[in-house]
């Protein structure tokens, strides 16, 4: 699932690049499918071969409450049987923070058990799922403009084959993270003040991800 502001509805206005993932080991090779559903914007297509993400660079999520990479109350879903699990990876837009934006927020843990995330342009996060939570995220995606943390909108839905192990953050807790109560503040001063906070957290999160 991408959202794609120059594709067309139909299959050929597609451009591979705005459907795959660079992140993905074997994105040279995806092509795409079928068009599976599309609603302005947005479209759902089928890959192939499924994309391969190797998460060995990427950093764990605690199975927790964190602030780390944003804020995350921990998964509400009970445990995901291993027979029915798939994994997608969620791509959002940090940017999208300081803007005045009408997205719905969107409890991500609702839809299934974060793993991993990484930061690079965009703030990627693994999502361990099943079909049924897969099928209440993409109707949720395609009928609205959905945002996850502090207002981060989301880009895309991939669902991948995981390889790999993403490493462990010590003392996480530890670590100075953005509070997303900041974001709150209707003066000008303190939207700055907040915006001027989650550049530094961005900035945080991207430099474990090179270290990783």
């Amino acid at each position: 699932l991408f959202n794609n502001q120059e594709a067309a509805s139909q299959q050929d206005g597609l451009q591979i690049q705005a459907v795959n993932s660079t992140y993905c080991s074997n994105s040279g090779d995806a092509r795409i499918g079928d068009l599976l559903c599309y609603s302005g914007n947005k479209h759902g297509v089928s890959l192939f071969p499924q994309l391969i993400l190797d998460t060995s660079n990427w950093i764990g999520v605690p199975d927790k409450r964190t602030l780390f990479p944003i804020e995350l109350s921990g998964s509400t879903m009970e445990d995901l049987s291993q027979e029915n699990t798939l994994h997608v990876v969620i791509e959002a837009d940090f940017s999208t923070f300081s803007k005045q934006s009408y997205a719905s927020q969107c409890q991500i843990e609702e839809f299934g058990v974060a793993r991993a995330w990484l930061a690079r342009e965009v703030l990627l996060l693994l999502l361990e799922s099943n079909e049924e939570q897969l099928s209440k995220l993409t109707a949720s995606y395609m009928g609205n403009t959905i945002s996850i943390g502090p207002g981060l909108e989301l880009l895309k839905i991939l669902s991948v084959e995981v390889k790999g192990k993403p490493c462990l953050l010590l003392n996480a807790d530890s670590i100075p993270a953005f509070n997303p109560s900041s974001r709150r503040g209707t003066s000008v001063r303190k939207r700055a003040a907040a915006a001027s906070q989650w550049q530094s957290h961005v900035s945080l999160l991207q430099t474990f991800s090179r270290a990783a």
